[in-house]
């Protein structure tokens, strides 16, 4: 398996369509994080990741999703890996935090093989336009 830069161009319609088959909202290429990676399994898209640059040196890990047609041990291996890859390129750019969020508790559980720990707070969401 192997982690690629993510290209919007050739990437974007794999992420639309497992985002849907999730049933999560779809992404305008407008939306992404400049910084993202996605793991192909051959010529197989698998799992991506990006890191979201916030101000006072820390990202935040947004965008992790895999192929929900693929085996599980397939996508845990190509999650571990696009995450790996967010903060290594963090770790290079100096970034002192790196923050997520997730109520997959498959995920959570596998935050903390990567050093994350679960913090007490709230998520809180204003949206102008009134819708979440």
């Amino acid at each position: 398996m192997r982690v690629l830069e993510f290209e919007p161009f050739c990437d974007l319609i794999p992420l639309c369509d497992w985002l849907a088959a999730h049933k999560h909202p779809v992404l305008e290429e407008k939306e992404l994080p400049a910084l993202g990676w996605i793991a192909y399994d051959g010529e197989t898209p698998v799992a991506t990741a990006f890191l979201r640059m916030v101000e006072g040196g820390m990202a935040q890990l947004d965008g992790l999703c895999t192929n929900p047609t693929l085996p599980g041990a397939q996508r845990h291996e190509a999650i571990d890996l696009v995450v790996a890859k967010c903060l290594e390129e963090a770790k290079a750019r100096g970034i002192t935090k790196v923050y997520a969020l997730s109520v997959d508790e498959g995920i959570l559980v596998r935050s903390q093989k990567h050093g994350f720990v679960r913090a007490p707070h709230v998520l809180i969401v204003h949206n102008p336009k009134g819708v979440a």
